[in-house]
């Protein structure tokens, strides 16, 4: 490496997190019971009635939350959708693409 040119640390390339989310598994095992539930009723009204009270239950899960996001967007429901983007940012700060979309979607 040296003999091709000067080698160099460059500390800033490197990304450091704490996650102050931490969950057990049991917890894991049901938001991911709810999330199946959630996919498996009729309607997407009643499928995010179901995430909703999930998200009473674990109000910060990522998981949830995007779901959430995932299913307003695809019934086009983006004044509603910015109200969860906003929890999911203050959950997870560093979710580059999620701020994107809030800031697409304050456009409209």
């Amino acid at each position: 490496i040296l003999s091709k040119g000067e080698q160099m640390d460059d500390l800033s390339l490197l990304k450091i997190e704490f996650s102050k989310n931490i969950s057990n598994d049991y917890d894991e095992i049901k938001i991911a019971e709810l999330i199946t539930k959630a996919k498996t009723v009729n309607g997407l009204v009643e499928s995010i009635h179901v995430l909703e009270n999930a998200l009473e239950n674990f109000p910060e899960s990522e998981k949830i939350l995007k779901e959430i996001i995932q299913l307003l967007v695809n019934q086009k429901k983006y004044k509603e959708v910015i109200e969860y983007l906003e929890r999911y940012i203050n959950i997870c700060p560093s979710s580059v693409q999620y701020i994107y979309y809030a800031s697409l979607l304050s456009l409209l």
